[in-house]
């Protein structure tokens, strides 16, 4: 802890803040500080906050999909084949999120595990962009052939919400 709030005190310095105002990264985990300097709050202590596990995704020339989460050193697990877009991301309540275009135009996600169930998501789509937070859960965005774009948020199971038309390509971020 003493290291902590010397690290804090330095970062605070460089950056021109007061160390109450800090958040640094340690171990993969986010300490916020406590109060601002000159509040009266009685709670000036360091917590952690969770972070989501890293997970990597690729997509090999054949059209096979390859992912892990933690560590790089960890196995590979593989995921699907016939994929013409892959899309990633993680967050630390629901764990990582995985969605495919395959090369016929359908969407399918999974959430949680890399070796659980693929869930059917939408057909007739161009591109697929997807996030996900601890708060609001998995959220995905797809395009479709016809340049119109729809999203869910919360359930990879939940209904589709259409979005926008004449559009070219779709970006989202958690």
């Amino acid at each position: 802890m003493v290291a902590a709030r010397k690290a804090m005190g330095v970062t605070a310095a460089a950056l021109g803040l007061s160390a109450g105002c800090v958040a640094i990264l340690f171990s993969f985990h986010r300490w916020t500080a406590g109060t601002p300097a000159g509040a009266t709050t009685e709670h000036r202590h360091a917590r952690p906050v969770a972070s989501a596990p890293p997970v990597i995704g690729v997509l090999g020339q054949g059209g096979k999909v390859l992912a892990k989460r933690g560590g790089l050193a960890g196995p590979w697990t593989s995921e699907f084949a016939g994929v013409a877009q892959l899309a990633v991301a993680s967050d630390s309540r629901r764990g990582p999120l995985v969605a495919v275009l395959t090369k016929g135009g359908r969407v399918l996600a999974k959430q949680g595990s890399l070796a659980g169930p693929w869930t059917s998501e939408y057909a007739g789509v161009a591109q697929l962009a997807v996030a996900s937070d601890g708060r609001h859960g998995p959220l995905v965005a797809v395009l479709t052939k016809g340049g119109r774009v729809l999203a869910k948020q919360g359930s990879l199971t939940g209904p589709w919400t259409s979005q926008l038309s004449s559009v070219s390509q779709v970006a989202d971020a958690g």
